[in-house]
C-alpha cells in the first residue's frame, strides 16, 4: 500500500496465496485514488463477467458504506450520474472496469492507473489484439506519474517454484534469466557469474 504513492515508483507487483486479502488491497487502492489522488483508473479482471461481479460484490458496497467515497461517486440510479456497472465517475477522474477477454473494453481512453487483478488467469491474447496486460499498460504511457499494479494468486508453492524455474536457464556457472512477467523488473539484467560463491546477505544467527 505504501509503494503506490511513493515518488518514482511506476510498477508494483505482488504474488500471494489465495484468500489472504489481495482483492481488499485493490479495493483500498481504488478508494485511495478516488479520495486522495483522483485520476483515470483502469481495473482489469480475467473476464468481463468477473469485472461485473467485482463491481457488484466488492466495489459497490465499499462506495456505499464509506462516507468520503459515497460523496464522490454518485449512485448509478441517480439522475445524470453518468455511472454504470463498469464505469464510475468522480471529481478529477473515473474508474473503468474491463475484462482481459474483451478487446473492446481494453481499447479506450488513456488512463494513469492500471490495476491488473489475477493476471495469471488472463488469456494469452485479447482476441487478435495481443497480450491483455501489455495492451492495458500502453494506455498509461502518456502519463509521467503513471502506475501499473499487477496482482497474481499462486495457490500452491509447487506451482510458484515451477513458474520460477520455467524462466531460469543454467549455463555452467552463469545464471541467465528469460525476461517474463512478473519477474522481469525484479531480475532485469541478472547475469551473476559468481552466484555460487556469494555470501549469504541474511545469515542464520548462531545457536
Amino acid at each position: 500500500m505504501n509503494a503506490i504513492n511513493e515518488p518514482g515508483v511506476r510498477e508494483v507487483i505482488f504474488m500471494t496465496s489465495a484468500q489472504i486479502g489481495k482483492t481488499e488491497i485493490i479495493n483500498n487502492i481504488c478508494g485511495y485514488f478516488i479520495h486522495q489522488d483522483p485520476a483515470p483508473i483502469l481495473l482489469i479482471q480475467p473476464t468481463l463477467e468477473l469485472a461485473e461481479t467485482w463491481s457488484k460484490d466488492r466495489l459497490t458496497p465499499m462506495l456505499r458504506d464509506t462516507e468520503v467515497l459515497s460523496d464522490l461517486v454518485r449512485d448509478p440510479r441517480a439522475r445524470d450520474s453518468g455511472n454504470t456497472l463498469l464505469y464510475k465517475r468522480f471529481p478529477g477522474g473515473h474508474l473503468t472496469m474491463a475484462g482481459a477477454n474483451s478487446p473492446a473494453s481494453l481499447a479506450s481512453r488513456p488512463v494513469r492507473i492500471v490495476l491488473l487483478d489475477e493476471e495469471d488467469r488472463y488469456p494469452n491474447s485479447a482476441g487478435a489484439e495481443g497480450d491483455p496486460g501489455s495492451l492495458a499498460e500502453k494506455r498509461s504511457t502518456t502519463f509521467w506519474n503513471r502506475l501499473l499494479l499487477t496482482a497474481s494468486t499462486i495457490p500452491e508453492k509447487r506451482e510458484l517454484l515451477n513458474f520460477v524455474f520455467a524462466n531460469l536457464q543454467l549455463d555452467g556457472a552463469t545464471l541467465c534469466y528469460t525476461l517474463r512477467k512478473p519477474f522481469d523488473k525484479m531480475l532485469e539484467g541478472a547475469n551473476c557469474l559468481d552466484w555460487r560463491n556469494r555470501r549469504d546477505s541474511n545469515p542464520r544467527p548462531p545457536d
